[in-house]
Order: C-alpha cells, then sequence, then structure tokens
C-alpha cells in the first residue's frame, strides 16, 4: 500500500474500494474460480460449462447467480466503501490521483480501470490476487482484461465498456497511463481477454505525488532548469514578441534554426516558467534508437504528466542519426502530444510539412547577438580580472553565441587560475575558445601554437606590408562591411589568402603571426585526412572542416595547397570531371568562408587561376637576399654565445643562398656536429652543416 500517512488516505480508501468489489467479483463466480489454482474436479467443470451455456439465454449477465448468503454482505460493503470514497472526493480531491483523474478526463469506469491496474504496484497483495484471478501459474503479477472485465463490468454491455476505456483514443492508451501487452506476443498489443494491462513507473510516481521519471529516457531526455527569466537570456524585443505569440498557441509549432547556444532553448525555458509550466528537453541525437515510436510515446507521457513544454532538438547536419527513424518519432510527438511542441535545431534543409501532423510549422531564426551585445557579455563574464585584453576586439573577431562566451569565460579563469595570473590574458582567452571547439577540428589538422610577430619576422618590405594590409583588413572587417554596410559586395565575411614562394621563406610562419595578431587560433590541415580517392568523399571532408572552423572562429592553414586546388582540366576522362567539381566546390567554399583561411603552396603555378580573383590576397615570399640572410643567421645564433667561437655570417649569408628555414636547420645541424667533436660552433662547422643540409634537400651548392 502507499506510505501510511495522511496524504495518501484518499488513495488508501480507493483502493480499499476496489478490493471489496474484487471480493464480491469473486463470490459471484463459479466455485470452479475459487479454485482455479488448483486442478478442477469433474463437478467443477461442468459448473463452468453450464455457466458458458447459460450465457446465450442470459444475455445480460456474465455470472451465474447463486444462493450465497455472503453476496449481499459484500455488496452493501461495496456500497459503502462507495459512498465513502465519493464522500472523500467530494471534500477533498486535491490527491495527485484525483488530480490525474481530472486532467486526464478519465469517467468512473476507466478511473476503476486505471485503479486496478495501480493497485498491484502499490501492494503485493494485489499483485498475488490478479495473479490468482487470472488462474494462477506464473507470469507477471498484472492484471489482464479479462479479470478487469469480471471486477469492474460483470455484464456484457460492461465488458464492451471495458474495450471503449482501453481504446487507442481514449485517455488511458492515448496519454499513456497503461500500457498493454499479450503474453508470448511481440510488437503492439491485440486487444483480446488476455491482454495485460499494467502502469508504467512514471505513472505510478505521480499518482503518489513523486516527481514522475522514466529511467528509459535518461540518456536523452531532461528537464530544462528553472528559474530562467527573460533578463538573463539576450535577445531583441521583436523576438521574444513573436516567441510569446508562439508559445501562447498550442495549435503551433514554432520551429528555432540558429547555432548552438544562440539562445533558443533558454528562451523557451523563460516563457515556459513564465506559465508555470516545466520544459522537457529531447535530443534526438542521443536517442538509442534515434526516437523510435516507442521513445516518442514514452516522451509524450512523461510530458503529459509534468504538464511540460516539449523541445526537441533535432540532430545536426553532419549526423549519423538515420533519418527515417527520427522523423517518424517526430511524426509521433507531433501527432500525439497534446501540450506544446518546440523544435530546434541548427541551419539546415527544409523540413517536410506533414511532420507538424496538423501544427501550423513557423520557422524562427535565431542570429548571433550583436557585437556591442557580445562585449556585455565578455566584460560580465571576464569581470575585473580582464586586465588589457580589447573587449570590443574580441566581441568582434569572436562571434559566439552568449552560451559559448559564459562557458569561454568561465575556462578562461581557470586557465589563468592554473597560470597563478592575476589577470587573465589574451591568450588565456583564445585556448578557452579552443576548449570547446578543438575536438571537431584535431579529427583533421592540429593547432600551430606559434608566437610569432611580423615585426620581428625577416621579411621583404613589399610582403611585410601586404601582411600588414592583410592584418588590418581581418581586423577592421566588422567597420567595413558592417558599419559601412558593404557587406552587401561580398558572398561571404572570410579573408582568404595565398602565400607561395620557396621551401622555408616563412609562409606558415607569417600565417602563425597574423593568427596571433587577430588572436584567433590556427589549425593547420592535414591534406592526408581529408583527400579521399573515393568520389564525393574529399569534398565532405573539406564542408566538415570549413563548417567546424567557422563554429571554432579558428584560422586555417592549408600547407601544400597545390593537392587539394589544383588547375582544372579539359574533361578527358571520367575523372577529370570529379577532379573539375571538386576544385569547384572549393572555391565555393571558400568564397562563402566567414573566417580566415590561408594556402600555402612552393608550386603557384599549378594552382587553379580561378583562386587568384576568389582569393582576397596573394603574398609573394621571395628568398631572402645577402642582408637578409645575414640578419637571419644573426637571430638563430643570437642568445647562445656559450656555445659559439669564431663566426663570421657576413661570409656565411654570401656564400650560402639559404631560406630562413634553412638556415634554421643548418644552425641546429651544426650544433649537433660541434657538440660531437666537443669544440665551440665556429665558422666552418656552420658551413659544413649548411652544405649538408642543401645537399639533402637536392640543391645546387
Amino acid at each position: 500500500m502507499p506510505p501510511d500517512d495522511s496524504r495518501h488516505g484518499p488513495l488508501r480508501l480507493e483502493l480499499s474500494r476496489l478490493a471489496a468489489r474484487a471480493r464480491l467479483a469473486w463470490w459471484r463466480e463459479a466455485g470452479a474460480l475459487r479454485h482455479a489454482a488448483t486442478p478442477r474436479s469433474g463437478d467443477e467443470l461442468d459448473a463452468e460449462l453450464v455457466r458458458l451455456e447459460s450465457l446465450a439465454t442470459r444475455p445480460g449477465s456474465f455470472a451465474l447467480e447463486r444462493d450465497d448468503p455472503q453476496l449481499e454482505e459484500l455488496a452493501g460493503s461495496v456500497a459503502r466503501h462507495e459512498a465513502a470514497c465519493a464522500e472523500a472526493r467530494a471534500r477533498d480531491g486535491a490527491h495527485p490521483v484525483h488530480v490525474l483523474r481530472r486532467r486526464a478526463g478519465l469517467d468512473e469506469l476507466a478511473f476503476d480501470l486505471f485503479l486496478l491496474a495501480l493497485a498491484p504496484e502499490l501492494d503485493d497483495g494485489f499483485g498475488r490476487v490478479a495473479l490468482f484471478l487470472r488462474g494462477g501459474g506464473g507470469g507477471r503479477r498484472v492484471i489482464d482484461v479479462a479479470t478487469a472485465g469480471r471486477v469492474l463490468a460483470p455484464d456484457a454491455t460492461g465488458a464492451d465498456a471495458i474495450r471503449r476505456a482501453l481504446a487507442p483514443s481514449a485517455p488511458l492508451d492515448r496519454l499513456g497511463l497503461v500500457t498493454l501487452g499479450t503474453p508470448g506476443e511481440a510488437g503492439p498489443a491485440r486487444l483480446s481477454l488476455a491482454t495485460l494491462v499494467s502502469v508504467p513507473a512514471a505513472v505510478v510516481a505521480a499518482a503518489l505525488g513523486l516527481p514522475p521519471e522514466d529511467a528509459a529516457l535518461r540518456a536523452f531526455v531532461r528537464v530544462g532548469a528553472g528559474g530562467l527569466t527573460r533578463a538573463a537570456v539576450p535577445l531583441p524585443p521583436e523576438l521574444w514578441a513573436r516567441l510569446d505569440g508562439l508559445i501562447a498557441d498550442p495549435a503551433a509549432l514554432p520551429l528555432l534554426e540558429g547555432p548552438a547556444g544562440a539562445g533558443r532553448g533558454e528562451a523557451v525555458r523563460a516563457l515556459s516558467a513564465e506559465r508555470g509550466l516545466d520544459v522537457l528537453e529531447v535530443d534526438v541525437a542521443l536517442a538509442p534508437e534515434g526516437l523510435s515510436v516507442d521513445e516518442a510515446l514514452a516522451v509524450v507521457r512523461l510530458a503529459w504528466l509534468r504538464s511540460a513544454t516539449l523541445v526537441v532538438r533535432l540532430p545536426p547536419i553532419e549526423s549519423t542519426v538515420k533519418e527515417p527513424a527520427w522523423r517518424h518519432g517526430l511524426l509521433t510527438l507531433s501527432l500525439r502530444h497534446e501540450g506544446r511542441l518546440v523544435l530546434v535545431r541548427e541551419p539546415g534543409p527544409a523540413l517536410p510539412l506533414e511532420l507538424a501532423a496538423g501544427r501550423r510549422m513557423t520557422l524562427v531564426p535565431f542570429s548571433l547577438p550583436e557585437p556591442a551585445v557580445r562585449e556585455a557579455l565578455w566584460r560580465a563574464g571576464l569581470g575585473e580580472r580582464s586586465g588589457a585584453i580589447d573587449l570590443s576586439t574580441l566581441a568582434h573577431n569572436y562571434p559566439l553565441t552568449p552560451a559559448a562566451i559564459a562557458r569561454a569565460a568561465e575556462e578562461a579563469h581557470l586557465i589563468a587560475r592554473a597560470r597563478e595570473a592575476p589577470t587573465i590574458e589574451l591568450r588565456d582567452v583564445i585556448d578557452a575558445v579552443d576548449v570547446q571547439f578543438a575536438p571537431r577540428l584535431q579529427t583533421v589538422g592540429r593547432r600551430l601554437r606559434g608566437r610569432a610577430r611580423l615585426e620581428e619576422m625577416v621579411l621583404a618590405e613589399e610582403t611585410r606590408e601586404t601582411l600588414r594590409e592583410m592584418d588590418a583588413t581581418i581586423r577592421l572587417r566588422h567597420r567595413v562591411l558592417d558599419e559601412w554596410k558593404l557587406g552587401r559586395l561580398v558572398r561571404g565575411r572570410g579573408v582568404s589568402a595565398l602565400f607561395y614562394g620557396e621551401p622555408g621563406t616563412g609562409k606558415t610562419m607569417a600565417a602563425s603571426a597574423i593568427a596571433d595578431a587577430a588572436g584567433l587560433p590556427l589549425y593547420q590541415i592535414d591534406t592526408a585526412q581529408v583527400v579521399s580517392k573515393w568520389i564525393g568523399e574529399t569534398e565532405k571532408n573539406l564542408g566538415e572542416v570549413f563548417r567546424a572552423a567557422e563554429a571554432a572562429h579558428a584560422m586555417l592553414l592549408f600547407d601544400e595547397a597545390d593537392a587539394i586546388f589544383g588547375k582544372r582540366t579539359d574533361v578527358e576522362h571520367s575523372t577529370d570531371r570529379y577532379a573539375n567539381m571538386q576544385t569547384n566546390f572549393l572555391l565555393t567554399q571558400i568564397e562563402l568562408f566567414n573566417g580566415i583561411s590561408i594556402l600555402t603552396t612552393n608550386r603557384e603555378s599549378v594552382m587553379d587561376p580561378a583562386f587568384q580573383r576568389r582569393l582576397t590576397f596573394r603574398v609573394y615570399f621571395p628568398m631572402p637576399d645577402a642582408e637578409e640572410r645575414a640578419d637571419l643567421w644573426r637571430r638563430m645564433l643570437a642568445g647562445h654565445e656559450a656555445m659559439l667561437g669564431t663566426v663570421n655570417v657576413a661570409e656565411l649569408a654570401q656564400r650560402l643562398v639559404m631560406s630562413g628555414g634553412y638556415i634554421r636547420n643548418a644552425v641546429l645541424r651544426g650544433a649537433y656536429l660541434a657538440a660531437a667533436a666537443d669544440r665551440p660552433l665556429s665558422t666552418e662547422t656552420l658551413r659544413l652543416a649548411a652544405e649538408l643540409v642543401l645537399r639533402d634537400a637536392g640543391k645546387v651548392i
């Protein structure tokens, strides 16, 4: 029985009433029924056959009338219990089981049927009685349709009423308050006398006034955190007004579309809280069966029990969730959920209107907050520890959602604390942002963490000026495209560049310097992970790279880009056509990408000419002249005087035509040679090391 306290007095009254009705049904039945758990005698079998034979001549009753002195007493007991329950309901109908009855609209018979199915879950004695009335033996201790008919409606019209109470359109089945199952049969239950009727655990909890939960849904369904207000969700007033109207309309099916963390779920929670409603959030991508029909029905039941707004997060475009499964599940939710239903997803192809199942599907786009709002969010998140960080530049460089900014600010505090630093530096914020998005990019590339600065690099003046212009373009995009409203002239907000020149001339280092100046993480893409021999796979992989980089606000570096950005050719073979399609796809992706992408190559001549128009910058890195080479030798050796002997950098620069990358390799190789000979590093050792490096590279000395 329910816990022995005053709260469950009304429920104990109802169960006592059912026990009395069961006793009455028991004594009405043939003697054979009372001994059903034991082998029947011939007389008992004959009595049962007589009863069954009499059904044709006495259709008004399924029970054989008997001269039993206890019948009148039991009938009187039932009447007294009925009166006590009616009085208790009239006096105080606030018990959860009565509230549940009113919400579901259960009539007297449906309510009694629900209680009869519920009783074995509350007291094991009812379970034993149910099993005995079903004829004994093994199996679950729950009632079946035949038993319910004998107890609640011992006549032909009553049996029909039992079937109507369990029909798919009736509240008990429609709301999932009971589950039906036939022993030995798989799939949906076929309603028959042998159909078992039980009450799910979540409904049992609700009947007892406990929070309803479903362990089978725990992996992909959660109750949204309460206490959220509009003030905590930075959305434009016009968007709030539109959402308010849609949430207030039960016939509407809002489709909130936008980047993750843009405040879609938070907005629904805030509006539901104003109406005193819970929010049940369903993440379809985490559902074990991709939101099967059975999972959807369990979700509908839980949402109804909690009077919750149902928020369904649909899988992102790249998800591996089987589309047919979640579409059938979503259709089930649309058809069966009687409350408010809201769909949430990232931008993608249009959804079929039939999924709305009669509701009015309305697209509500969510965009990133304005730079001023993002700056305020960064200021609130970083607080007084933000130090010298330019929050305005940070807000423009990182167009993040409010949720992503909050997480990044919290992570930046932790990183600074781990360094035991009094203030948060820009690199802490960059690393904090990268933590959120790195997993997606690390599958196809690696992050470069160089700390190069353009002012410290040895470059030709023309190259340096072009790189400075590129740096300014990245920093001032918001002013030109937004404030000066020139964004309509471009397809994307990105900045792209081709760095070309001999190996070792500083292309990768320059990319690192640009990323450091812009305050963005730099990811070097591994072309071996991207390029595939299978048709269409390369485009798919590159599409994922650009999507992940845009979400992470990371700068992309394609080293040896000629491997995937080569020239288109005349179509002479079928492979030529697919190769050209690949190049066309890449050209479009580069142009539409809203981030920073840099392509490097040692062979500019093999790059497709279309890139010259589509790329924002083409930067040539020439071989350093003698003066620049001398400067490179000095910088490589600076700070290592303890290991140096006599070194003439001017002689090395004059005699050895090498790029900066090769000079670095020569210094390292010379140091090892000197260490092996146990002598200081000299001009002769460095010249020998440089010649070995050039020879290994196939260069003419």
